[in-house]
């Protein structure tokens, strides 16, 4: 049984926010690591500290393809995140062109009602 719109549109923004979730925490430590990792030519931390962030940033620490799942992760992450923001947007693109058609379908009718009445247009 097909799930209605409004239910798809509420498992969709479950599953985004439960990916942000998820995600959350590895981005936060990637990008603290990324930060720290800027003062390495200063010299503010040792080689086995650099290292150890490096390892760490890079996820070689954790597992060998952590990173791209990461990855994999943020775009999923990305595409349904605009799925949700551009779902209205579309909503309004598909109305005025409806809107549009209609229009352009009474301006048809009018022009072969005249066309077949013999009158014309003044």
């Amino acid at each position: 049984m097909p799930q209605p719109k409004h239910r798809k549109r509420m498992t969709l923004r479950k599953f985004h926010k439960m990916l942000g979730l998820s995600l959350s925490r590895p981005l936060v430590l990637a990008s603290t690591t990324g930060l720290v990792l800027l003062g390495r030519k200063e010299n503010f931390y040792g080689p086995e500290t650099k290292r150890l962030l490096v390892r760490l940033h890079t996820w070689e620490i954790l597992a060998k393809y952590s990173g791209s799942i990461m990855a994999v992760g943020l775009m999923t992450m990305v595409g349904t995140g605009l799925v949700l923001a551009l779902r209205p947007e579309v909503k309004k693109w598909r109305y005025r062109r409806e809107i549009e058609q209609a229009k352009q379908r009474k301006v048809i009718k009018e022009v072969a009602q005249l066309a077949a009445g013999g009158k014309t247009a003044a």
